[in-house]
């Protein structure tokens, strides 16, 4: 089977693309045999100029790919769908949405407003050209239309996305914090990706913990994790006393299946399925969106019990799993043509 991947999510030096990284490194490692390979629909930092970028767009477009599998909607994947569709007719074109693609929320401002805008257009159109869609959570399908949800039902599934337990897992909190020159006497709070991005509301994280500080006496500090090498990523994890999560809103962030496959606590406002993972989770808590009533439920939690997430959720969660049933699903739509 041959199969490209492509995204748009900013690569970092030394990272990729995390999420689809590590779901194309999983793919290579579970299935040799099939030919799987990744674009990134990005110029800037450590990748080609667009000159490059087309060149290797239309070495790739002659390839002929049994499935072109898209994560995260958009206008670039209605772009590329047209351009790819061309000279692979024969495709089978798949599309994940992750989140604001669907929703639109972003808590932006003038043109990038505008731009988010825009791309919740193409993604509702793509869905109805697409062979299949993919959203991340069960709660984004709220977020399509239901004259667009109604009518193209058969071919939307919410799949949730796994986690790579090869990569993620629980190491020493001594070791951690050694690995990272970080201070032992410091209580060290993580918060994930895309922390400039302000629907993450890094503000109330930073309220949140001022508030406990100073009422409760504690030195947790807010321990930033973005643009950070698979490397070491395990010792952010395993450093910090819980991960919070103040989000205004969410599809399906990988950082809770990362937590629960690193026995991280996790502290999070409602956003997305995030709630759902928690209430089976003794040590977390379910926040409040009031930074100061979010405050208090810190406060008031006692020393968090022991509970093993990673074996708990592995079936659920493990990337691997996710892996078998998707290519299971491109045998699907490769074997048959589905009746919308």
């Amino acid at each position: 089977m041959k199969i490209l991947y492509i995204t748009n999510t900013y690569p970092v030096k030394n990272i990729g693309t995390p999420i689809v990284q590590s779901v194309v490194d999983a793919y290579k490692r579970i299935y040799p045999t099939d030919d799987v390979c990744l674009f990134i629909a990005r110029i800037g930092n450590d990748q080609p100029n667009l000159i490059f970028k087309i060149i290797e767009l239309v070495k790739l477009k002659n390839k002929q790919f049994d499935i072109i599998h898209f994560h995260f909607g958009g206008i670039y994947v209605l772009l590329l769908y047209v351009f790819l569709k061309f000279n692979n007719t024969k495709s089978k074109f798949v599309i994940t949405y992750h989140g604001t693609e669907l929703h639109g929320r972003a808590n932006s401002k003038g043109l990038k407003k505008i731009w988010i805008y825009l791309n919740r257009i193409a993604s509702l159109n793509l869905i109805k050209i697409a062979d299949r869609n993919e959203v991340v959570s069960e709660n984004l399908l709220n977020s399509i239309p239901s004259n667009v949800l109604g009518r193209y039902r058969a071919k939307i599934y919410s799949i949730a996305l796994g986690v790579d337990y090869e990569r993620y897992y629980p190491i020493d909190k001594v070791i951690a914090k050694q690995q990272l020159n970080l201070d032992f006497n410091t209580k060290y709070i993580l918060f994930g990706y895309g922390s400039k991005s302000l629907i993450k509301r890094i503000d109330k994280a930073y309220k949140i913990l001022d508030i406990v500080n100073s009422v409760g006496g504690t030195n947790y500090e807010l321990l930033i994790m973005t643009g950070v090498e698979n490397s070491v990523v395990n010792y952010f994890y395993s450093a910090c006393e819980f991960v919070l999560i103040t989000s205004d809103a969410e599809g399906s962030p990988n950082i809770v299946k990362e937590s629960i496959a690193t026995n991280l606590p996790i502290y999070s406002m409602n956003a997305g399925d995030i709630w759902t993972y928690l209430s089976q989770i003794p040590n977390s808590l379910k926040l409040s969106s009031d930074v100061d009533a979010a405050a208090q439920q810190i406060l008031n939690q006692k020393d968090s019990v022991l509970f093993n997430s990673r074996d708990f959720f592995r079936n659920q969660i493990e990337l691997s799993n996710y892996i078998e049933n998707q290519r299971n699903n491109y045998k699907y739509i490769l074997n048959e043509d589905a009746i919308y």
